[in-house]
């Protein structure tokens, strides 16, 4: 065998596999078993990564409770996420997203897909105002649990070149529907909350009076279940999903981890 011949031998066997992932990929390989802590249990009801119900795979990408320390967290701009299906090229899952609803992820095309798991493979960090907090009701991902702690939060985060209305005027309350319809969804679930009890609705809903800036760090997740929302609600299927980590910029401009007594984390920070 000639070295031009091993040359293309060792290429095929190196590429050979990223070319197959592409137009085949994995759907299960952004929700990885080494994402999740497994069975949660929350109200005395046991609930596995899969949750209920016939989309595990979706129910595993919201249930991604861990956040390995070796994975680097970029930054990463909510206007960005937000604008993602406003190219000039429509996104194939955007331009299809009627019809990727119903099936669960493993009947979907390898277009659709490969275009969704570029960005949900990886966690970021995404700053803005915390506008907005909704508690959830029953969900599948966590076994239908009905009561807190056990429900999710949705809460709307929008990026400061969106607080503006639909004449570009300033809207710091976000109260028009151009501002609302630019917002960034991220979720608290029941699984970080765990992992955050000072994480509660009330004092969420302290951040979201005070209009408070915050850092959101969580995996990126995109979500088919709420496309009649987006323009109205929120700007995007794109979500951090679940949220890791919150933290809020204090007065001389470093970031602080949220404590149960915020504003209180101001003074701890000026203490370090």
């Amino acid at each position: 065998m000639n070295r031009t011949t091993v040359s293309r031998a060792v290429a095929f066997f190196i590429f050979a596999p990223l070319l197959a992932w592409s137009q085949n990929p994995d759907p299960e390989i952004c929700a990885l078993p080494d994402y999740t802590t497994g069975l949660f249990t929350c109200n005395g009801i046991d609930c596995p990564p899969e949750g209920a119900g016939a989309r595990p795979i979706l129910n595993r990408l919201k249930n991604r409770d861990v956040l390995p320390p070796e994975i680097e967290v970029p930054p990463f701009s909510i206007k960005d996420m937000v604008d993602w299906h406003r190219a000039e090229v429509t996104p194939y899952v955007w331009e299809h997203r009627t019809e990727l609803i119903g099936p669960d992820r493993s009947a979907w095309p390898p277009e659709a897909l490969g275009e969704v798991q570029e960005w949900e493979c990886q966690p970021v960090m995404a700053e803005g105002y915390l506008i907005q907090r909704n508690i959830e009701s029953r969900e599948l991902c966590n076994c239908s649990t009905s009561s807190q702690p056990c429900v999710d939060f949705h809460i709307f985060v929008s990026a400061p070149e969106y607080l503006v209305d639909e004449f570009g005027g300033d809207d710091p309350l976000c109260a028009s529907a151009y501002c609302r319809g630019h917002r960034l969804v991220v979720e608290v679930t029941p699984r970080t909350i765990a992992q955050h009890p000072e994480w509660t609705s009330t004092l969420i809903q302290r951040l979201a009076t005070a209009r408070a800036y915050v850092r959101i760090t969580g995996w990126r997740m995109w979500d088919p279940e709420h496309p009649s929302e987006v323009d109205l609600s929120r700007g995007s299927l794109w979500e951090i999903h679940p949220v890791h980590r919150i933290e809020v910029v204090a007065p001389d401009g470093t970031w602080v981890d949220l404590c149960s007594d915020w504003p209180a984390c101001f003074a701890a920070a000026v203490d370090r």
